[in-house]
């Protein structure tokens, strides 16, 4: 199991600490990279099962990262609108949109995950 409660945290301190360590720079990138694959294969997984139909999986899997990315550059930065918890709930609204699912399933599904699972 991922630990998806504790990613946001994880992802934005990540993030902190390649900006001021240079040598970080390619583990950073295969980071990334990995993510936006591990995306890229839900998308794939859920289109085989019939869960949605995403004709684009790879470059719905960027810009899911992407948005990942820019909300935990705001918790970063202690924007208080950007907690965790809201950093959940925007990435779930956004793949419902991206994916042209419903947001309840998704929303019941990240809670079935559990918190501090490795």
């Amino acid at each position: 199991h991922r630990d998806l409660h504790s990613f946001p945290t994880r992802r934005s301190s990540d993030l902190v600490y390649a900006r001021h360590h240079p040598d970080t720079t390619l583990a950073q990138r295969r980071f990334q990279k990995r993510w936006r694959q591990t995306i890229e294969d839900v998308i794939d997984y859920g289109n085989e099962r019939g869960d949605w139909r995403v004709a684009d999986a790879g470059g719905a899997a960027r810009r899911l990262a992407a948005l990942t990315d820019g909300l935990a550059v705001h918790m970063m930065l202690g924007n208080p609108d950007y907690t965790p918890a809201r950093f959940i709930e925007l990435a779930l609204i956004a793949a419902s949109l991206e994916l042209g699912c419903e947001l309840d399933p998704l929303r019941r599904a990240a809670a079935a995950c559990p918190e501090g699972a490795a």
